[in-house]
């Protein structure tokens, strides 16, 4: 029998000892490696504190401890650069791939360095990309959005982000509260699963239907395996797939697929309403700036692999 799993629960701690075990694996080795930089070079005593290259290590040091979280205008103010020249250090570092671009003036540990270190991580890559533009579209729809990717026949989710509720009395419901960050759910009833699953070869897809029940979660869940075929057919062919009230009465959910190179899907996207709001959904209007939010993530995705994206 398959049982419907929830990997971090509500109020649970684990999300966060989780990202911070990421952050302390990613960030420990490439520490090592830039004081070991700097302790050459300060022993070699060839060159000024005032360097090109010690400012060009700089930056790149207080990107790596910021991980993308402050504006670079904001994080290099101490060190007295001028536009052109902090743009020259910038512009380096990224043609490198020392550095990502995750958003406006903000800026990651790059694919190379996590290569060079040993501890290049996907899912916390492509989580630092997808975020801000996440966020971005979630503001956008007044929606929660979602970045999945498919893991052990579930999914789980690697960006939450959603729209704050406004003030006064028409407050609005957040869509999915019971979705967490580094959480799973099962993929067959959702719209984000159903996309992730479009993109299994045959034989796994069959596997993954296979011949035990699923399990209905609510009187709109559908679980009869040849249906859920034909929908899982259908996302693939027309390139998103929605659940209506499957998951939770109130919900309603559009996934789209994020692509990475000619045919590789990582990752998915959502975005989800809740019913209780009144809302009249304009599915088109929806998919529009999905795609081009999807689009985009993919983009800056072929930035890091150095291939052009489709």
């Amino acid at each position: 029998m398959r049982i419907h799993r929830y990997s971090f629960k509500y109020g649970s701690t684990e999300p966060v000892a989780y990202a911070a075990r990421i952050m302390n694996a990613t960030l420990h080795p490439i520490i090592i490696l830039y004081t070991g930089i700097m302790v050459r070079r300060k022993n070699q005593n060839t060159s000024s504190k005032n360097s090109s290259l010690d400012k060009g290590l700089e930056i790149l040091r207080r990107v790596i401890l910021d991980q993308g979280q402050t504006n670079i205008g904001v994080l290099t103010e101490s060190m007295h650069l001028t536009n052109s020249t902090k743009h020259r250090y910038i512009s380096t570092l990224l043609e490198n791939n020392m550095i990502l671009r995750i958003g406006h003036g903000r800026y990651d540990i790059g694919a190379r360095l996590l290569q060079a270190t040993g501890t290049h991580n996907a899912d916390q890559h492509l989580a630092h990309i997808a975020r801000p533009i996440l966020t971005k579209l979630a503001k956008t729809l007044n929606a929660t959005t979602h970045l999945g990717v498919f893991e052990n026949d579930m999914v789980t989710y690697l960006v939450k982000s959603y729209a704050h509720k406004k003030a006064g009395k028409k407050q609005k419901i957040i869509a999915a509260e019971f979705t967490r960050e580094g959480g799973q759910l099962e993929a067959y009833c959702s719209a984000i699963g159903r996309v992730l699953l479009s993109n299994l070869p045959k034989h796994e897809l069959r596997k993954y239907l296979g011949d035990e029940p699923f399990i209905s979660l609510t009187k709109q869940t559908i679980i009869d395996r040849g249906e859920l075929d034909l929908i899982i057919r259908v996302a693939h062919e027309k390139g998103f797939a929605i659940d209506d009230g499957e998951i939770s009465d109130d919900l309603y959910c559009v996934a789209v697929p994020v692509t990475r190179g000619n045919d590789n899907m990582p990752a998915a996207l959502s975005v989800s309403f809740s019913k209780s709001n009144g809302s009249i959904f304009d599915q088109t209007q929806i998919l529009v700036a999905m795609k081009s939010a999807a689009k985009t993530i993919s983009h800056r995705l072929s930035q890091i692999d150095g291939k052009p994206d489709r």
